[in-house]
């Protein structure tokens, strides 16, 4: 009988990993001593019981020599009934290969977040001795007014460690994206919970790989376009999206219009959102798996005709690729981009598509790049969401082919 260890090993190393995220955030502890003592444990155990197996095999020799074969039987009758019985059959589940797998993946995500915390704590501890800061960094972010200010997102070397910070600059200084910019000011760290199950800000800041704020006095630009140049193309496609939309449209409707492809909800009127709210429309506005399906949908009805099937997949690869880039690879549109992109390879190479695989390569790919977005409400909501579906579509269905409306099926 096969187990599911070897049908879905990426699952099974997934869960690991999970495990190992979780432990260093929460009881942040190394879990490699409690992984060796079980793998210690493990080998003590197949130790004694070969030597346990070796006697047995002996005693019952012994036994069919002297003609008691009817009470062995009845002896491994009755060992039957233990729990033993039970733990065979979840052995056949559970096995060696499956706790090695998880043991291994979790000891790689478990090093992977005490690394990047005590990394973390190092850079703040380091910004926060000095009154003055010196940088020089690239913009990587547009304009986000404030009230008082304009924030962008830099990154920037410090201490030979490439980081991110949000620089707070006066309103008539105007900053673009892909500018070099040298820049003096004073380094606010980020805010740790205060109260129990309060909001973490510094947990956040994990989240978006950004070390806290600097105020800034004085900021000099040096060169434009310095930005990566596949994320400055994304940003200038981004940005001419929404010039265009703003200037064909009247002001209400190309605010939802970019609110339903990009999920840019600046724009959008806080009564026209609370209509959304009310409607349980909101999640419209914020961009998911709906609208990379949208994507996969619209292109293959109108590419697949004058492509042709398999050309047609590869576009349609290629332009989820640059939808990702282009809404800065938020986790739900991730998510359902790589799970698209897999299920798109699955048909382009005749293998069946197995939805619990592609859920975990997505989650693997995106935990990998930034393990503390495990935390991310919008990921676990996007993850959630999926599984909910994927466990009740049957149930659902069959209730569905089930309901009469005036002694008729529908």
């Amino acid at each position: 009988m096969k187990g599911v260890h070897l049908r879905r090993p990426i699952l099974i190393a997934m869960i690991g990993y999970i495990i190992g995220i979780l432990v260093g955030l929460y009881l942040k502890i190394s879990i490699v001593p409690f992984c060796f003592l079980v793998i210690a444990i493990y080998k003590i155990k197949q130790i004694y019981k070969a030597k346990r197996d070796k006697i047995e095999e002996e005693n019952d020799i012994k036994s069919r020599k002297n003609k008691k074969v009817k009470e062995n039987k009845t002896r491994k009758k009755l060992k039957l009934l233990s729990l033993k019985r039970y733990i065979r059959y979840l052995r056949i589940y559970i096995n060696s290969k499956i706790i090695f797998l998880i043991l291994i993946s979790s000891i790689i995500s478990n090093s992977i977040i005490i690394i990047q915390n005590k990394k973390y704590e190092q850079i703040y501890n380091s910004l926060e001795k000095q009154e003055k800061i010196n940088l020089v960094g690239v913009v990587v972010s547009n304009k986000e007014e404030k009230k008082f200010s304009n924030k962008y997102k830099i990154e920037t070397k410090y201490n030979n460690t490439k980081i991110r910070l949000y620089i707070m600059v006066k309103k008539d200084i105007q900053l673009k994206y892909g500018d070099k910019i040298e820049f003096m000011g004073e380094y606010i760290r980020p805010e740790k919970r205060r109260n129990y199950k309060g909001f973490d800000y510094s947990n956040y800041l994990k989240q978006l790989k950004i070390y806290g704020t600097m105020k800034i006095t004085n900021v000099k630009v040096i060169e434009e376009r310095k930005a990566n140049p596949i994320f400055q193309i994304s940003n200038e496609i981004k940005t001419k999206i929404i010039s265009n939309t703003k200037e064909t449209l009247d002001e209400e409707t190309s605010a939802i219009l970019l609110g339903l492809i990009l999920g840019n909800k600046d724009d959008i009127d806080e009564n026209i959102e609370e209509n959304f709210r009310s409607a349980g429309m909101a999640h419209i506005l914020a961009v998911s798996g709906m609208h990379v399906t949208y994507v996969i949908l619209g292109l293959s009805l109108i590419m697949k005709k004058i492509l042709g099937k398999r050309r047609n997949y590869i576009f349609c690869i290629c332009v989820l690729i640059v939808y990702m880039f282009i809404t800065n690879f938020s986790a739900s549109v991730t998510r359902a981009g790589i799970m698209g992109i897999i299920m798109i390879l699955s048909k382009i190479f005749y293998r069946k598509n197995d939805i619990y695989t592609a859920l975990s390569i997505s989650l693997f790919i995106i935990l990998i790049y930034n393990p503390f977005l495990i935390q991310s409400l919008g990921l676990l909501l996007s993850y959630g969401g999926v599984i909910g579906i994927i466990i009740l579509n049957k149930s659902i269905l069959s209730i569905l082919k089930n309901i009469k409306i005036k002694n008729k099926k529908y």
